[in-house]
């Protein structure tokens, strides 16, 4: 079976762990996770997985590519399955500005480029 992951995003070459810890201590310092905490998202057993907590500002840092540790995929719309199960997200579905702003602060803050516009990506593992 083949793994992939579509994503709405960029891609950009970092270590994942950095960038998860990175983006959660630039939301932290700038309050992006105040409402999350209020509402007692980080409360749970989960709270803990960086990548979750990172799902409650809407991105998503995963790790893929040919097997470089220092590739990401930086997105705001994930879908992880087997190729053959791939169905889950609309690329007809219009991208919010929001989503765009998340994505343009997260690539600043890791301090990589973001000159073009987001796309969609497609990432097949064997």
């Amino acid at each position: 079976m083949h793994r992939a992951l579509l994503a709405y995003g960029y891609d950009g070459e970092i270590d994942v762990d950095e960038a998860r810890a990175l983006l959660l201590t630039a939301a932290q310092l700038e309050g992006r996770l105040h409402q999350a905490s209020a509402d007692g998202l980080l409360d749970g057993p989960d709270a803990r997985d960086p990548q979750y907590q990172l799902s409650l500002l809407g991105l998503y840092v995963e790790r893929w590519g040919d097997g470089h540790r220092d590739q990401a995929v930086i997105a705001c719309r994930v879908d992880i399955a087997e190729l053959d199960d791939l169905v889950g997200l609309d690329l007809a579905e219009p991208v919010a500005d929001d989503e765009r702003e998340r994505l343009n602060w997260a690539m600043k803050t890791l301090g990589l480029p973001a000159n073009d516009e987001p796309g969609w990506m497609l990432a097949v593992q064997a």
